[in-house]
């Protein structure tokens, strides 16, 4: 799968809670979401900083929140709002490519929030999306890599 089909997935499926996902798409996902996440950071920095160097921090220690929370930080919080779902989703369908239960994507949801633990959940999570999942079909559906990937090398 390749970068436009994948952001495609990404949010053609975006209440899919039902069926598999490759790896490639998963990081596909990643790649596009920091990019978007850096772009979008921009005019937010430029605000930060033009804040910084007006002085205005001298008076006012709080005023770097402003510029957070003004108009250059909203497009960041409506980018992630509209990627939360789709990102449970997608992480759901990576645990089903396992032949795995979707519901053990919590302990990567709850354990994001509890420190120490996040880290080694985080860890986890990076290690289990570079492992292949099941081969073929399992009980979520058939192999998203399909089957002719198999017959080339057999």
């Amino acid at each position: 799968m390749g970068f436009v089909e994948a952001i495609k997935s990404f949010y053609g499926r975006y209440f899919d809670f039902q069926t598999r996902s490759s790896r490639s798409e998963f990081w596909w996902i990643v790649l596009f979401q920091i990019v978007v996440t850096i772009v979008l950071m921009v005019p937010l920095f430029g605000g930060m900083a033009g804040i910084a160097k007006s002085g205005v921090l001298e008076d006012n220690p709080m005023a770097i929140y402003g510029a957070f929370f003004s108009l250059s930080g909203l497009p960041i919080v409506l980018f992630s709002l509209m990627n939360f779902i789709p990102g449970i989703a997608l992480g759901v369908r990576r645990i089903h490519d396992f032949d795995k239960s979707g519901w053990l994507y919590l302990i990567v949801f709850i354990g994001g929030f509890i420190p120490l633990i996040s880290l080694i959940v985080g860890i986890g999570w990076i290690v289990v999306n570079c492992i292949r999942g099941t081969v073929g079909d399992n009980s979520y559906g058939p192999d998203p890599l399909g089957e002719s990937v198999y017959e080339t090398f057999n």
